[in-house]
């Protein structure tokens, strides 16, 4: 599981609604390990972080090498310090726009009020085959 997580740039992050639905989202992966704290960066009004405030319990699934196998991640997910979302998200924009550093709103320095980065602690992880 470690390698096929450490290669997919995309995973699914699984937030719960208040009736305890699960919301699917596609997630850029920059985590290169998923038995330590993933991140995802992300904006704060947004449902999956009010989800996370209500329900911290989340799931990371990740297609593995089988056709219909999948690698799903239990997890309890927090939202970061602002020193952590202030340098976690100029290195994720500039990894994307590297031409957006000589633009002011883009970099370090910008407000932060509307930005967040998502941790998740893994607990557990099991393969889900698809019916």
């Amino acid at each position: 599981m470690k390698e096929r997580f450490k290669e997919a740039k995309l995973v699914y992050l699984t937030t719960f609604d208040e009736e305890a639905n699960k919301r699917h989202r596609p997630m850029t992966n920059y985590n290169e390990d998923p038995y330590n704290t993933m991140w995802f960066p992300t904006f704060k009004r947004t449902r999956k972080v009010e989800h996370i405030l209500k329900n911290p319990e989340v799931l990371v699934t990740v297609a593995s090498e089988k056709v219909g196998e999948f690698y799903e991640i239990d997890g309890e997910a927090e939202l970061a310090s602002d020193d952590d979302v202030k340098e976690k998200w100029t290195w994720w924009l500039l990894s994307w726009l590297p031409d957006e550093e000589l633009n002011y709103r883009m970099t370090s320095d910008a407000p932060l009020s509307n930005r967040a980065i998502i941790n998740v602690h893994p607990k557990s992880a099991r393969i889900v085959v698809q019916p």
